[in-house]
């Protein structure tokens, strides 16, 4: 319900639906299904300004991904993370977590959320600065002739 919501742009709704399946799922004890929760919820917050909010539910979110093992929805909340730190000027915070984000779509093999948050790096204030490499130097050895 919180998805058709927020696709209807009622966001308040959408908010107090995410708010009410959290409190279920750590009603039932299921930490995996919290963490995806806030993170849908962070990024509804993100999107709708309240940052400060936004940033307590993703630092949650990639905290139980990463524990969960869950690599996807790590890249996806860490990607979050990397808008907002953005957001708020924080550009060599956004630029790790974009990076690492890339590192795990990368090795999942999913080549559209790698390529689109590659062409973001590539304009990203850090990349430019570096002459516009979003490889690291071990990465950029293994590819030098």
């Amino acid at each position: 319900m919180a998805l058709l919501h927020q696709q209807r742009g009622q966001l308040g709704r959408a908010r107090e639906e995410l708010d009410r399946a959290i409190a279920i799922f750590r009603e039932l004890g299921d930490d995996h299904c919290v963490g995806y929760a806030h993170q849908s919820l962070g990024e509804l917050c993100l999107r709708s300004g309240d940052l400060a909010h936004a940033k307590l539910l993703l630092v949650n979110s990639l905290s139980v991904h990463r524990g969960d093992g869950d690599r996807r929805s790590e890249a996806e909340a860490g990607q979050l993370l990397g808008e907002l730190h953005e957001r708020l000027g924080q550009v060599r915070e956004a630029h790790g977590l974009f990076r690492r984000s890339l590192e795990i779509w990368s090795e999942l093999g999913a080549e559209e959320a790698a390529a689109a948050l590659r062409e973001r790096l590539s304009h990203h204030p850090l990349t430019m600065i570096a002459g516009g490499s979003i490889l690291n130097p071990s990465e950029r050895a293994g590819r030098e002739p």
